[in-house]
């Protein structure tokens, strides 16, 4: 059973990193959208982003929770 929650545990933590991975990136995207007008498109982007944080923000309460 110890095996499963670390492995549950480390899988949670990769979500958590590769969310935050994809973060990074779609912040540039929301800076170029900017510098190309398309500022709609950058407000619906950083929505986006608000939600990921909240996702990753639940993964990190669920991994101190295992």
């Amino acid at each position: 059973m110890k095996d499963q929650k670390e492995k549950l545990k480390k899988y949670i933590q990769y979500w958590n990193d590769h969310n935050s991975s994809h973060l990074e990136k779609l912040n540039i995207r929301i800076e170029m959208a900017i510098e190309l007008g398309l500022n709609e498109v950058a407000e619906k982007m950083k929505e986006a982003v608000e939600f990921m944080n909240k996702a990753n923000e639940m993964l990190l309460e669920a991994f101190k929770m295992v």
